[in-house]
C-alpha cells in the first residue's frame, strides 16, 4: 500500500495535539482503487503510533468485483471540524469508467472519546 494522497493533521482528541489521517490504497494500474483512512493519536510514540480506527477500509476481495465496488470508496478529501472529519468520496458501480466513479458519497466519523462512530453516509450522482 502506499499514501493515496498526503496525510493530514487535526487534533480530533482535544487533547493538544494533532493526530495523523493516513489514506493508503493498493495501486491497481487502473485507477479503481480504493482508499484504506486511518487515524492515528498524535500523542503516541512515532516509532509506533497508537492506530485510533480505520474509518475506511479496502474491501476484502474473497467476494466478486461487484462486491467491492458495494462497499470501497475511493476518498478525495478530508474536512475537520470539532470532534469530526467529514470524508469526501467516490463509489464506482459495475461499468463504469476507472477513472469516473457514478457515486459521490459523504461520510461524518465523530470521536467519541475513545473510539470513531461512522455514519453510513450520503450518496448522490457524480459528474466526472
Amino acid at each position: 500500500m502506499e499514501l493515496a494522497f498526503p496525510a493530514e493533521t487535526f487534533d480530533i482528541t482535544g487533547d493538544g495535539v494533532r493526530e495523523a489521517f493516513v489514506p493508503l490504497e493498493c495501486v491497481t494500474g487502473d485507477a479503481s482503487s480504493f482508499t484504506q483512512l486511518e487515524v492515528f493519536d498524535g500523542a503516541s510514540d512515532p516509532r509506533a503510533p497508537r492506530r485510533l480506527g480505520i474509518l475506511t477500509g479496502i474491501p476484502s476481495y474473497d467476494g466478486t468485483y461487484e462486491d467491492a465496488i458495494a462497499v470501497g470508496v475511493k476518498v478525495r478529501r478530508l474536512e475537520f471540524a470539532d470532534r469530526q472529519v467529514t470524508i469526501v468520496g467516490d463509489m464506482y458501480v459495475l461499468g463504469d469508467p476507472k477513472s469516473c466513479p457514478s457515486i459521490r458519497t459523504i461520510q461524518t466519523a465523530i470521536w467519541g472519546g475513545s473510539s470513531f462512530t461512522v455514519s453510513e453516509g450520503n450518496r448522490a450522482s457524480n459528474t466526472c
